[in-house]
C-alpha cells in the first residue's frame, strides 16, 4: 500500500513541478538572461532611434535581450510587431542558419544585451530543463 501511495506522490510531484504555472515561474526570460550572463560572454550595446538591430537579408548570429527601449519588427515597410524591455529576440531562429526576411529597428533609443547564438545553444542544452527556455 505504501509503495502505491509513493507512486501516486511521485506522479503528482512531476505534474506539479512541470505545470504550466511552475514552468512559467522557473523558466522565464529573466531567469534565462541571468543564467546566460553568469555563464556566457556578452556585450551591452546601444541602438539609437532609427538604427537597425537586424537587417533584412542578413544572417543573425546573436540572441538579444532588450534591457531598455522599444524596437519594431518590420517586413518590407510594414511594422508587424513591437518588442520592449525584458523581451528576448532570436530564440525562435536559434537553430536556423537562414537570412532574415524581417528587420528590427529601434523606435526609441534602446539598450540590448547581445549573446552569440552558439554560446546560448551550448548553455541552454547543458541544463536538464533547458528546453523550457525555448
Amino acid at each position: 500500500m505504501s509503495a502505491q501511495r509513493g507512486h501516486v506522490m511521485k506522479n503528482n510531484y512531476a505534474e506539479d513541478y512541470y505545470s504550466i504555472e511552475r514552468v512559467g515561474i522557473l523558466y522565464n526570460s529573466e531567469k534565462l538572461i541571468n543564467m546566460l550572463m553568469n555563464n556566457v560572454k556578452f556585450e551591452i550595446s546601444s541602438v539609437k532611434k532609427g538604427e537597425y538591430l537586424i537587417s533584412e537579408n542578413t544572417n543573425n548570429e546573436f540572441v538579444y535581450y532588450i534591457k531598455k527601449g522599444l524596437l519594431a519588427m518590420k517586413q518590407k515597410k510594414y511594422i508587424v510587431d513591437f518588442f520592449s524591455s525584458g523581451e528576448v529576440l532570436g530564440l525562435h531562429e536559434l537553430f536556423m542558419d537562414v537570412k532574415s526576411v524581417l528587420e528590427i529597428a529601434a523606435i526609441k533609443d534602446s539598450e540590448v544585451i547581445r549573446f552569440k547564438k552558439f554560446d546560448v545553444i551550448l548553455t541552454v542544452l547543458s541544463y536538464q530543463e533547458g528546453y523550457f527556455y525555448y
